[in-house]
């Protein structure tokens, strides 16, 4: 069976039945109305992609709808984990979208990492309701911490991490297991694009580039061609809503982080280093809640992800030159002195131990 792109804008059975010409005619399968062009684009291919039907290599001569979550994959463990704090209704939605409309196997495992100081009930009732196991880990308060005990927890072969607040596409942790599961040993860090919030589900980003913006270190980047073929493509970084990596080839993040930010673009750095690539798979795409309701309920203060920056470009040997460049209209020269020092000294401490 030649190998094709899978379509990217799949929609509703139309109830029209034409022979796969993928497959050589040999099998019948039903179309599908296009999201975006109304009429199945079988009859008028888009560019790199053969067939605008979702794999045609689990029908069978008896015609069927095709599975909204993809073929039986190869058998790849996965822990699903993710972070969260005091948001226990964004929690709810994202366990329960993954139980409706991604496929999970008997063997895989869900985490929820909770951040919050006092153990969030509503979280753990989510948590405890869904079959995911909850872990209460205040220390230290960031971003960093429990995603990194995400993976120090899990038990399965490839871990996937994700916020509690983001929704995955159909049939994305299909393709994220099928990546590792074609490639054993892999090094790779694999994401996808983000979509917007539109009714069509246009890409909002789909990679970062590695610059300076407000404060913050990569800029969302949107080249829908990029997407067209559905095979992987390699970035220089993507936000950190949605990522996947082997167990036993994740770098980790430092453990020194604290606060909100600072990790993007250092962690895929950090990869590169061990041998791997970051890499963006069409097929795994995601939403995330931006919007939000009432205050924020973590602190972000521009002195932790200052101090962040400083850490991380003082463990890789960059110019921390350029971090100070990017904070000086927000922090006084007499603090960012301060957290330079500190950080050199835990980083120092870090490394003798």
């Amino acid at each position: 069976m030649p190998e094709r792109g899978q379509c990217l804008h799949l929609g509703p059975v139309t109830g029209e039945e034409v022979p796969c010409k993928t497959c050589g005619g040999n099998v019948r399968v039903k179309l599908h109305a296009c999201a975006v062009y109304g009429k199945c684009t079988t009859h008028k291919p888009v560019p790199n992609v053969a067939c605008c039907l979702p794999d045609c290599k689990s029908f069978t001569a008896t015609p069927g709808p095709a599975s909204p979550v993809g073929r039986e994959g190869p058998q790849v463990k996965l822990t699903v984990g993710m972070a969260t704090y005091d948001e226990p209704i964004e929690t709810w939605f994202t366990l329960q979208a993954l139980r409706l409309y991604q496929r999970l196997d008997p063997a895989d495992e869900v985490i929820v990492v909770d951040n919050k100081p006092r153990a969030c009930k509503l979280t753990h009732e989510a948590a405890q309701n869904f079959g995911a196991r909850y872990i209460h880990a205040p220390v230290p308060a960031g971003t960093a911490a429990p995603r990194e005990r995400v993976f120090r927890e899990a038990a399965g072969d490839v871990v996937v991490c994700m916020d509690c607040h983001v929704l995955l596409g159909l049939g994305a942790l299909n393709a994220i297991r099928e990546y590792f599961a074609t490639r054993p040993g892999s090094k790779d860090m694999v994401q996808g694009p983000l979509l917007d919030d539109s009714r069509r589900g246009s890409p909002q980003w789909t990679h970062w580039l590695i610059r300076w913006r407000d404060h913050m270190l990569g800029t969302g980047e949107c080249e829908p061609a990029l997407l067209l073929g559905s095979r992987p493509y390699e970035i220089q970084a993507m936000g950190l809503g949605l990522f996947a990596m082997r167990k036993a080839a994740w770098p980790g993040f430092n453990r020194n982080f604290r606060g909100f930010g600072g990790e993007e673009c250092y962690i895929h750095e950090k990869v590169r280093r061990a041998g791997g690539r970051v890499m963006c798979l069409p097929q795994a795409q995601w939403a995330h809640k931006f919007m939000r309701v009432g205050a924020m309920p973590y602190v972000n203060k521009l002195e932790d992800r200052y101090f962040n920056y400083i850490v991380g470009h003082c463990e890789l040997g960059m110019d921390a030159g350029l971090v100070d460049e990017a904070f000086r209209d927000a922090i006084p020269a007499a603090t960012m002195a301060a957290l330079k020092a500190e950080a050199a000294s835990v980083q120092q401490m870090s490394n003798e131990f």
